[in-house]
């Protein structure tokens, strides 16, 4: 009688379909295939994405408020047309647009929820709104 070469035994362990398991009323899911751990890693990329973009989104909009804050208590001039502030206005604009951009790629939706919780002012949402993924919020 012939033995089976191992290999073939390994690949078909590994191969299995993954596992679910129940704890406390969370699935837990073991990986079994080369597909099952490369859509995990594609996942965690995705999610630290959105994670980097959401850290650069509120950065730009607290630059932008404090630079208006400082405007309303008269250390710099309050002007809507003043160079810096056009500038933060586009830069928070860049960085609500990649946001929105990797969150729909990513399959999350209502965005204009995100826009609410961020404080996303109207300016911003208009300087993007020449961007395809925002323009239809305005709507």
């Amino acid at each position: 009688m012939e033995a089976l070469p191992s290999i073939s035994i390994h690949a078909s362990v590994h191969c299995l379909l993954a596992r679910h398991q129940v704890t406390d009323r969370v699935v837990v899911m073991r990986l079994r295939t080369g597909q099952d751990v490369l859509e995990y890693e594609i996942r965690q990329e995705q999610a630290a994405t959105i994670g980097r973009l959401a850290r650069e989104l509120r950065d730009a909009l607290d630059a932008l408020d404090t630079f208006d804050r400082r405007a309303s208590s008269g250390q710099t001039p309050a002007d809507s047309r003043d160079p810096q502030r056009a500038c933060l206005v586009d830069a928070a604009a860049y960085a609500l647009w990649n946001f929105v951009v990797q969150r729909e790629c990513s399959g999350f939706r209502w965005t204009e929820q995100v826009l609410k919780d961020y404080a996303v002012p109207v300016e911003v949402r208009e300087d993007g709104s020449n961007s395809a993924p925002l323009a239809r919020l305005d709507s």
